[in-house]
């Protein structure tokens, strides 16, 4: 997904849909005041401040930081920040649209302020929804890995030592247990025994 982290695609997407819906109608008048205009969009007056908003977020997601890591902490929040301005907006119109129409006619929202609102209230939910397959490995994870690696080594390089002297202490004493059985039973004299036994443990 262009080198990106599922979380910064998606708030990408998101911006780019919320960015649209600013070109689109967003209340459609009826009444005398639609011999004037028959919609009104996204662009007219002040509400084309969702564009920046949106495109705000969009650059937060493709240019800040590592892009195969997910936003995290003041650029996250920054994200939903967005997606609240906007869904404000978009309230705020819904509740007060009517008076593009004047007193001559009405305005009736479209799905143009609905998508708006949708892909508000996405930008809000996305960057704690979308979950990476695996989270990245930040660089001071790595650093106390490598820290910790070298006793790990240490460790497992005393522990292999002990291992090997603990198998071949084991081999001497299987060895001195096979010899005993035969000095028992009478294979060996008393003499090789303590002979052999010295050369195992010398």
């Amino acid at each position: 997904m262009l080198g990106m982290t599922k979380q910064r695609f998606a708030i990408v997407v998101v911006a780019v849909v919320g960015m649209l819906t600013t070109f689109l109608p967003w209340f459609k008048i009826s009444g005398l005041a639609s011999l004037a205009k028959e919609s009104v969009k996204g662009t007219a007056g002040d509400r084309w401040i969702t564009l920046i908003v949106f495109l705000a977020a969009g650059v937060v997601a493709v240019a800040v930081g590592g892009r195969d890591k997910p936003l995290q902490g003041f650029f996250r929040y920054a994200a939903v920040v967005a997606g609240a301005i906007n869904l404000i907006i978009g309230f705020y119109e819904l509740t007060n649209g009517g008076a593009d129409a004047g007193i001559y006619g009405s305005a009736d929202p479209t799905w143009g302020l609905w998508i708006l609102m949708l892909a508000s209230l996405a930008l809000i939910v996305v960057p704690f929804v979308v979950k990476e397959d695996g989270q990245p490995v930040q660089p001071r994870v790595v650093v106390q890995q490598t820290t910790q690696a070298a006793p790990q080594a240490t460790n497992v390089q005393a522990g292999s030592a002990s291992a090997a002297s603990a198998t071949a202490e084991k081999t001497d004493v299987e060895k001195i247990k096979e010899l005993k059985e035969l000095l028992d039973m009478g294979v060996l004299t008393q003499e090789e025994f303590d002979k052999k036994k010295d050369e195992i443990l010398g």
